[in-house]
């Protein structure tokens, strides 16, 4: 590994962050006893319960995931390896003792002082043995940085029992990051604010003063948790969460980013039944940036999704994928050109279901999409050439769709299906196309062996 230049911003920064990702939960009180456990065995713990629960997660999820006729049917991709075997347990034992070494280097080792007050552990880590530990093949002057990049670093550890407690790392005395630990859950919070403050300090102290944003605000948190670890049979939970609201602004990159308060997702999973879940509310997403589309490098790109959700759960052995409160309600994702639309998605919130045992999908709201996509020379110059692409399918509440054995499928109950798509070819090369077709109950539909289009065929 070379630690040198952006390398080392990057290097720092990822080994703080693999140091406190694996983390352990909350678990007290707001008025915990006194802990009475020696002090070299809270540190312990608290390094041991920040690190076991993400690894199990992983398992378990890929276990849902590769054991899911739902998701192989889905993606058709049920050939090769099982997505099951990809994490074993000599992997996840291996990540579980990585993390743990990368954390107990900061909490104790070498010329680390303490002091104990109570139940609040307070820590300024050797900074030269954390480095030696993380880097271990680097070379003196490299390590030397690296020490002199975590001066700013402290630690203080708050046990309210024996193996619950938090685990806060503080840069330059603010928080970069909030750990809570439990032997069964755990959370890990992330503040971006003291992330560039530690940035900074890397390019000040290699030289390399490579351009940070201006504005850089808001705080990220992983949560983990475990409600069976035997082997096998792993079930628990992890979600990633937008706590504070994100903003980061750049006039030198022209960029400017936000993002609102989000569960970005959060999955449950039990191996042993093969079911699980997956939810995710993303709120107020912008992204405004020069020179990503169009023909004028002072094109400003703007990207907007005023909300998203998102609810599903794999049930019935896998078998099964029962969607509720997918779509967007507050307006469609957007993205343009000076203001120019070049992609408009809209998607009313559905509920529905799939079977692949009985290979229907029912519909229990209404289900209204809009696709809408401009290759305009108002957006892209003289790259536009005018085409344009149109997709709108709808249906009502309580529609039921069924295959057929022709591979065909049923309107079986409910309807009518309609769906419109229209193509301008801008080129001139008479590519244009368009269609309007509506399905109704007990009609079946397929898809062209001619081209994409939808066609009503024979349910035979």
């Amino acid at each position: 590994m070379n630690l040198t230049g952006r390398n080392t911003i990057l290097s720092v920064s990822m080994a703080c962050a693999l140091s406190i990702s694996a983390c352990g939960g909350s678990g007290g009180g707001t008025n915990p006893e006194q802990v009475t456990q020696d002090t070299d065995q809270l540190i312990r713990n608290a390094a041991t319960h920040s690190s076991k629960n993400i690894g199990l997660n992983l398992n378990s999820m890929a276990s849902v995931a590769g054991g899911s006729t739902v998701t192989a049917t889905l993606n058709k991709l049920r050939k090769g390896r099982s997505a099951s075997n990809a994490f074993d347990d000599q992997s996840v034992a291996t990540y579980d003792d990585q993390v743990n070494t990368y954390l107990l280097a900061t909490l104790d080792g070498g010329n680390a002082t303490r002091t104990r007050n109570g139940n609040t552990i307070n820590i300024d880590p050797d900074e030269y043995h954390v480095c030696r530990t993380w880097f271990s093949d680097q070379h003196n002057f490299e390590i030397s940085d690296c020490a002199a990049i975590l001066a700013e670093l402290s630690v203080r550890i708050t046990a309210t029992s024996d193996d619950t407690g938090t685990l806060s790392y503080l840069y330059g005395g603010d928080n970069l990051a909030v750990i809570h630990y439990a032997p069964t859950t755990g959370s890990y919070e992330l503040f971006l604010p003291a992330l560039k403050t530690l940035a900074q300090r890397t390019a000040a102290v290699t030289g390399k003063n490579n351009y940070l944003p201006e504005t850089v605000a808001g705080a990220l948190k992983l949560t983990a948790s475990i409600d069976n670890a035997t082997t096998g049979e792993e079930a628990g939970s992890i979600s990633l969460s937008v706590t504070q609201p994100v903003r980061i602004v750049s006039s030198i990159d022209k960029f400017d980013f936000s993002l609102g308060r989000s569960t970005l997702f959060s999955i449950q999973t039990d191996a042993a039944t093969g079911n699980g879940s997956i939810t995710a509310s993303i709120n107020a997403f912008d992204l405004a940036v020069e020179n990503l589309l169009g023909a004028d490098e002072s094109a400003v790109t703007t990207i907007e999704m005023p909300d998203f959700t998102l609810s599903a759960d794999i049930a019935r052995s896998g078998t099964e994928i029962l969607l509720s409160n997918v779509g967007m309600g507050r307006g469609p994702f957007r993205i343009a050109i000076e203001n120019n639309d070049v992609l408009t998605v809209a998607l009313n919130k559905f509920s529905a279901r799939y079977n692949d045992l009985t290979r229907e999908a029912e519909f229990f709201s209404a289900f209204n999409l809009d696709v809408a996509f401009n290759y305009s020379k108002a957006a892209f110059g003289w790259f536009g050439d005018e085409s344009s692409l149109q997709i709108s399918a709808s249906l009502q509440d309580e529609t039921l769709f069924t295959e057929q054995l022709n591979g065909s499928t049923k309107v079986e109950r409910g309807g009518p299906f309609s769906f419109q798509s229209s193509y301008i070819d801008g080129s001139g090369d008479d590519g244009n196309f368009e269609q309007n077709i509506l399905i109704t109950a007990g009609q079946c539909f397929d898809e062209s062996p001619y081209d994409e289009r939808l066609e009503l065929v024979s349910c035979e």
